[in-house]
């Protein structure tokens, strides 16, 4: 009987899932990791455990984008000695006979990276310099999950050479009933002092999926509106109220990070809309009308008209209708001399329905440019 390569792949990726939990556990860290895979959370958790080594000022951190990758940008910080490493001149002498784990490290993350512009002598240098990497050194080749399976993408070219040298690891989502997935989820509430049981628990994970970065954004909103009401646990109605249903709300989710300045959350449920190939179209007309909506209640506030009455002008409920009025203090009180935040979302949308409409650059990446407009607000 031919043996189960599905379950030859998944018995390794657990030995390599357990070798990086090890490798944390230790601060162990050093080497050449590969994360792919479909749970953004959990490569991020782990991206983010690696990358502690690089210290907190900066300097020994860096990150490369798809194509923006150049053979001697990468070389120059390979090449480096970290900054604050026992080998650096001007590192303190006290430092010399640290143990090798707790030493600084150079971490370089490597975001879906595009080698077209290596000539095969620099993809020649690049392997080599990987083979006798130093202990001073954490390189992350770090793949999303959209486009093209990363699995065919692993098995390609340089980067397959680079997965014989690695530890790769794939991120997959846990079962939706599963007791790791449900225990999370409960955990995250009761860190906050709010009470699920397992009910509702269940419910939650039944409606939102599996995806863990989609599930803290749901208990986000959840500990917020629990907390808004004033009560002290979940319930199904709140669920069924405050969390997401279709890809209408999943765009609005996209847009309330956005405005409130947070671009990276606002990125994670944008790149799960573009894996499912949702229209561009819909994304920007959908975000369109929560700029819309936000700037009605602006009108309404200043006319001083209360969360019920404006509820009754435009069709929003109050909740919603606070969190766009404490969004617009916020963002106003950070740019006291600009452009108030409303007419500039205003502005950008009108800009950007212009270019998705003419320009021949792709339309994803016109409406995560525009996101990042929305969320630095300049």
């Amino acid at each position: 009987m031919a043996y189960n390569q599905t379950a030859k792949k998944s018995e390794e990726n657990s030995a390599s899932f357990t070798v990086l939990k090890q490798k944390v556990k230790e601060k162990s860290t050093s080497g050449i990791f590969v994360f792919y895979g479909e749970e953004e959370y959990t490569k991020r958790y782990y991206f983010s455990q690696l990358a502690e080594s690089a210290g907190e000022d900066g300097f020994n951190l860096r990150t490369f984008y798809e194509k923006e990758l150049r053979a001697e940008d990468l070389f120059a910080f390979l090449d480096t000695v970290p900054s604050g490493d026992s080998g650096d001149m001007f590192s303190d002498e006290k430092e010399v006979d640290l143990d090798p784990k707790s030493r600084t490290r150079r971490v370089i993350k490597l975001v879906n990276p595009d080698f077209g512009s290596f000539a095969a002598a620099e993809e020649k240098a690049l392997l080599s310099r990987l083979e006798t990497i130093s202990d001073s050194i954490t390189v992350v080749f770090y793949f999303y999950n959209v486009g093209e399976d990363n699995a065919k993408l692993l098995a390609k070219g340089i980067i397959k050479k680079i997965c014989g040298l690695a530890l790769v690891v794939e991120f997959k989502h846990e079962a939706v009933g599963s007791a790791v997935l449900l225990k999370w989820v409960a955990r995250h509430f009761h860190e906050h002092s709010i009470a699920i049981n397992a009910e509702v628990t269940s419910y939650l994970c039944t409606c939102i999926g599996n995806d863990m970065s989609t599930l803290q954004h749901e208990i986000e909103k959840l500990i917020a509106y629990v907390n808004y009401k004033g009560a002290s646990f979940v319930s199904k109605d709140d669920i069924d109220e405050i969390c997401i249903k279709s890809t209408e709300v999943q765009i609005f989710d996209i847009s309330n990070q956005a405005m409130s300045g947070n671009f990276e959350k606002a990125m994670v449920a944008f790149q799960l809309l573009r894996s499912r190939k949702t229209d561009c179209l819909i994304i920007f007309g959908t975000l369109a009308k929560a700029v819309g909506d936000m700037c009605n209640v602006d009108y309404y506030l200043k006319r001083g008209l209360s969360y019920s009455d404006i509820s009754k002008k435009t069709g929003l409920k109050e909740y919603p209708i606070k969190k766009y009025h404490t969004l617009l203090a916020d963002r106003d009180r950070a740019n006291p001399r600009g452009m108030r935040y409303t007419e500039f979302a205003s502005h950008e949308l009108s800009k950007y329905d212009e270019r998705l409409k003419s320009s021949k650059t792709d339309n994803y990446e016109l409406l995560e440019e525009m996101i990042f407009k929305l969320s630095i607000g300049k």
